[in-house]
């Protein structure tokens, strides 16, 4: 029985210790995120996917706020897994004895986006550039302790999407340049025969230039004499929200109308 109790005691203690390990791992552990694009709060019919984003921004910021401590990090997006792992900043950790806590992720990093976003904003008829100066966000809060906290990003900004339509007789005229307020838009020149035009609107920027209650779109067509024309027309972006897809069909001349949809 003497040899007994010091063997029962070393299994208990044994088992103290183990459950005390499993206890610091979990407690101790870095976030990580598993994200993905919402499906219910997005832009409609935006052909984006997540990986478009990630392939020219892969790092995203984190703030986590406690009471009133805030903690920010940068994650990276890891091709091989398709999550966010911690790169560089204050490590994050999920709190002990659930306190509350919030977690707010945003693409593309502050950095990137502080230091490119209004250069990448003038300049969206490159493709990295259009993709880019839009901004993704979610926000979580008291999460439960999982391996890859899952993330459901939304668009925070608009986007137009101008489609020229044929009407009448325009087969001596070709659409040479379009503008919105001045800048272009993103073509996708892999698709020539697809007349449609994209761009991010930000009525914060916008209105440094502009009245957005009376946005203006040039579009200028060369005949097959070389002679050059150029259309303008006015569209209000005041009532335009958050995340919004607004499509603007552009009905070429001899009769030059428009119409939202």
């Amino acid at each position: 029985m003497k040899y007994l109790l010091p063997l029962i005691l070393t299994i208990v203690l044994l088992i103290s210790c183990q459950k005390e390990d499993i206890n610091f791992e979990t407690i101790n552990k870095l976030i990580s995120f598993s994200p993905n694009i919402s499906q219910a709060n997005t832009r409609a019919t935006d052909e984006y996917s997540l990986s478009d984003y990630f392939n020219v921004c892969s790092t995203v910021t984190v703030r986590m706020r406690q009471g009133s401590v805030v903690k920010i990090a940068r994650y990276i997006y890891k091709v091989e897994t398709k999550k966010l792992e911690y790169a560089d900043g204050t490590p994050l950790y999920y709190p002990e004895n659930n306190s509350p806590y919030q977690l707010i992720v945003s693409w593309p990093d502050e950095e990137t986006y502080t230091q490119l976003g209004e250069a990448d904003y003038r300049h969206q008829e490159d493709e990295n550039s259009f993709i880019r100066c839009d901004r993704l966000s979610d926000t979580v809060n008291n999460a439960v302790r999982v391996e890859y906290l899952p993330i459901y990003f939304k668009h925070l900004k608009s986007k137009l999407t101008l489609i020229l339509i044929s009407g009448g007789d325009t087969t001596d005229a070709v659409v040479t340049n379009l503008t919105v307020n001045g800048y272009e838009p993103f073509y996708n020149t892999a698709n020539p025969d697809v007349d449609v035009y994209q761009r991010i609107y930000d009525p914060l920027i916008e209105a440094k230039t502009t009245n957005i209650n009376n946005n203006k779109v040039a579009v200028w067509l060369t005949t097959n004499r070389n002679t050059k024309i150029e259309y303008q027309f006015g569209f209000d972006a005041s009532d335009l929200k958050a995340g919004e897809n607004r499509k603007i069909k552009i009905l070429m001349p001899p009769t030059f109308l428009y119409e939202f949809e």
